[in-house]
């Protein structure tokens, strides 16, 4: 039994199969395509000849090299899927999913600057209420994360506020009634107030430090508060703020603070940071807290 060559089922093709030979182009053949003289009749059969074979096998080649198209896109397309499927598997075997409680809180610890001192840390942060920055993006990342960072207070004992990075337009409508210096303030109407998304994302941030220490940022330079439905909205977000102050053990100002307080407003306050306007970063002035409990109330701004 002989054993034939293999043809392709879709072109026909068989690694058997020659290429048709080209002639060479020898002077005669030179001569006829610059002239217009007339081949001779054997020259004429050989070069039909040729052409009814060189045609067949442009055909032949044009189906192979369409065939030869297609097995190419389906190798890369198959090249495309495996290489999808092993880096799927490859991050469901990454490491960092597997890190275990401790771990990740000490990771996160350190993300969010606290193995920074409180001026370098808060001179290199925006400002404590935008989503995008850590602790709250760690959150963001799965269930686990999420988990670990509302359970580690002290993700949240720095808090920066930067009173024109508030953002003002983000708002929902509020239907219960607040209460700021015995000053009830009640919605109107039967849509209620509207309230800034910032003074909910405050009250987050400073429940979630639980009843640990806090070092505090406040930047209240400037900017004009206003909330369509309730003016006194500046007097909310700060008493909420305030309502903390117990627990203050750092504060950095710029510019005044909007109040004044009590002696006893700060017990664990130890140091006071101000920086006056026109002073550069690197001028900013420490002073030890005990030095302002002085008389009945604290005159705390930046002119001190």
């Amino acid at each position: 039994m002989t054993d034939l060559p293999l043809r392709c089922p879709s072109c026909g093709h068989s690694s058997g199969d020659t290429l048709v030979a080209i002639p060479h182009h020898t002077p005669r053949i030179d001569l006829l395509l610059r002239s217009n003289e007339r081949p001779t009749d054997d020259e004429e059969r050989a070069f039909q000849k040729f052409v009814i074979e060189g045609e067949s096998q442009i055909r032949s080649l044009e189906n192979r090299i369409e065939q030869a198209k297609n097995s190419l896109n389906q190798l890369e397309a198959d090249l495309k899927r495996t290489q999808v499927a092993v880096k799927e598997h490859k991050d469901m075997l990454n490491p960092a999913k597997r890190l275990p409680f401790d771990i990740l809180r000490e990771i996160f610890l350190v993300g969010v600057g606290l193995g920074t001192d409180v001026g370098s840390h808060f001179r290199s942060t925006s400002h404590s209420l935008d989503l995008n920055s850590p602790p709250w993006v760690y959150g963001r990342v799965c269930h686990f994360w999420n988990e670990v960072t509302l359970n580690t207070p002290r993700l949240w004992t720095r808090i920066k506020v930067v009173r024109r990075q508030i953002a003002m337009k983000r708002q929902f409508y509020a239907t219960t009634s607040v209460t700021v210096k015995g000053r009830e303030y009640r919605s109107t109407g039967t849509g209620g107030w509207r309230m800034p998304l910032s003074l909910s994302l405050l009250s987050l941030y400073l429940g979630r430090s639980g009843s640990l220490p806090l070092a505090v940022y406040l930047d209240f330079n400037s900017i004009v508060w206003s909330s369509e439905g309730m003016t006194d909205f500046a007097q909310v977000f700060s008493a909420m703020l305030f309502l903390t102050s117990r627990r203050w053990v750092s504060l950095s100002l710029a510019g005044n603070l909007p109040t004044a307080f009590s002696n006893d407003s700060f017990p664990l306050l130890k140091y006071i940071q101000s920086e006056e306007e026109g002073i550069r970063v690197d001028d900013l002035i420490d002073i030890t807290a005990p030095s302002y409990g002085r008389g009945p109330h604290w005159a705390i701004n930046h002119a001190l």
